[in-house]
């Protein structure tokens, strides 16, 4: 269920790499979710064939497949609707409860249901929002999962049997496209087609802080160039990511790729860390890798756009001034378009894109 090459890559010096390549077959259509449980060997992925399945890395194989797709209700043969997002509810627990979105539904299934390498029917249980689902987080400690919608609010369910708890209103005017939890589930960031960042606090409800594309940005200090693209490619906040130290990094649609550090004081004009221009287009996934615990050690960003190139990033520890003309460590070029990343340790890049393959990318540091 896996083959694997090597094809070069390219380092900031220009000078190429050998990277190792790992395609996992099985699904059937495009892969649209995917993520890591906390142990780095297993990995969970959502495709619009209508089926999670569940890898392993060491063999590279799939280990376990559910059928969304069909008979979510018992007797019933209809497909679901498209599949999105998924996610494991606790992931140091990746043999439990999983989640994916299909249209305007949260659906978790509970792996440890049935021992068979096939599962199907119904969901353990599941939740109906006001609109299509684009992402959702699980909080750090497994009891509130967060659903944006394209009606621009932001749904909290309780995990165990996804009752609503509250609904975060009045922060964008337009669809919501991702959001994270940070600094322990005492956060919640929102981001969306309104090019606005939104800081909640869950306990409540309450918004706290309204962030713009345009002052992280700084869009009035682009060249006429990026100006120009702007007009042609808005910084719509497409991705979310957090990092080791509670960064928190962020995709826009004209290509560039931004960093906030944890703290109390919401920066007053553009982000500390930002790479300008890192994508000849829109960036639709950020993932940290997992580094060196140090405290001066910097960490490293991977970003995938629709450019077809995955870049990787140092981010310095320390983000008190800015960062001007941030440089990828390394560029790959990838075969087809991504829809989502996530990775496992501190060299391996996992992609889910428009192909039926997961293709996992070992980059040397």
């Amino acid at each position: 269920q896996g083959s694997t090459g090597t094809f070069k890559g390219r380092r900031k010096n220009g000078v190429a790499m050998a990277i190792t390549l790992r395609r996992l077959h099985g699904h059937r259509a495009g892969v649209v979710g995917v993520c890591t449980a906390r142990s780095g060997d297993l990995v969970l992925s959502s495709s619009e064939d209508g089926t999670l399945r569940l890898w392993d890395l060491r063999g590279h194989r799939s280990v376990r497949a559910v059928l969304v797709g069909k008979n979510l209700e018992p007797g019933a043969g209809e497909v679901a609707g498209e599949l999105g997002h998924c996610a494991f509810r606790d992931e140091q627990d990746p043999g439990g409860v999983v989640y994916v979105a299909s249209s305007s539904e949260l659906l978790a299934f509970d792996l440890r249901g049935s021992d068979r390498v096939l599962m199907s029917g119904p969901p353990t249980v599941r939740a109906t929002a006001c609109d299509d689902i684009n992402d959702f987080a699980v909080s750090p400690d497994g009891r509130t999962v967060a659903l944006p919608t394209d009606a621009g609010d932001v749904e909290l369910l309780a995990t165990a049997d996804l009752k609503p708890e509250r609904t975060l209103k009045g922060g964008h005017q337009n669809i919501v496209g991702a959001v994270r939890f940070r600094n322990g589930g005492k956060e919640l960031f929102s981001a969306g087609f309104d090019e606005k960042l939104i800081l909640w606090d869950p306990s409540n409800g309450k918004l706290r802080t309204r962030l713009a594309a345009q002052q992280l940005i700084q869009a009035e200090e682009a060249t006429e160039a990026e100006q120009a693209n702007q007009m042609f490619n808005p910084p719509f906040i497409l991705s979310l990511s957090v990092g080791p130290r509670d960064e928190l990094a962020a995709g826009l649609g004209n290509g560039d790729v931004l960093v906030l550090p944890l703290d109390r004081r919401p920066p007053r004009g553009a982000a500390p860390w930002i790479a300008r221009g890192a994508h000849a287009a829109a960036v639709d996934a950020v993932a940290w890798l997992s580094g060196s615990a140090g405290a001066k050690s910097p960490s490293v960003l991977a970003s995938a756009g629709r450019d077809c190139v995955l870049r990787l990033w140092t981010v310095p520890a320390s983000l008190r001034g800015e960062v001007s003309a941030a440089e990828p460590k390394a560029e790959v070029r990838l075969r087809d378009k991504p829809n989502m990343v996530c990775t496992t340790g501190s060299d391996t890049v996992i992609v889910a894109d428009v192909s039926s393959d997961l293709s996992v990318l070992q980059i040397p540091q």
